[in-house]
């Protein structure tokens, strides 16, 4: 996912080029209320989310995130469908195979 989740850098022309099981995204944490933040840049926004969610085909455990709906103003959705953030779930480790039979996503939690 481009520019950390940011509103001007994945499209729905690009998802409907694409056919995605999973979706990562690099982001701070919104919990984080700092200068130069994922919360001070709204990021990740939740029309990106909105989108992921019609084109990611892979479904995980429902579970509440923060999603920006502009610069320091965000809300909490129950998100569904196998789109992981750093922010959300700290380390996302992807494991793939050449052959591209076999792929795994874990989020890993941290204490």
């Amino acid at each position: 996912v481009g520019h950390h989740g940011s509103h001007n850098a994945t499209t729905a022309a690009l998802l409907d080029a694409l056919t995605p099981v999973t979706a990562v995204i690099a982001m701070g944490s919104p919990e984080r209320e700092a200068e130069f933040s994922a919360w001070a840049f709204g990021h990740p926004r939740r029309e990106v989310i909105d989108l992921l969610t019609g084109h990611v085909s892979g479904r995980v455990a429902p579970r509440r995130v923060r999603v920006a709906t502009g610069a320091r103003t965000f809300e909490e959705i129950v998100l569904e469908a196998a789109v992981f953030g750093t922010g959300w779930d700290g380390d996302v480790v992807i494991e793939a195979y050449a052959d591209g039979t076999h792929a795994r996503v874990a989020a890993l939690d941290h204490p």
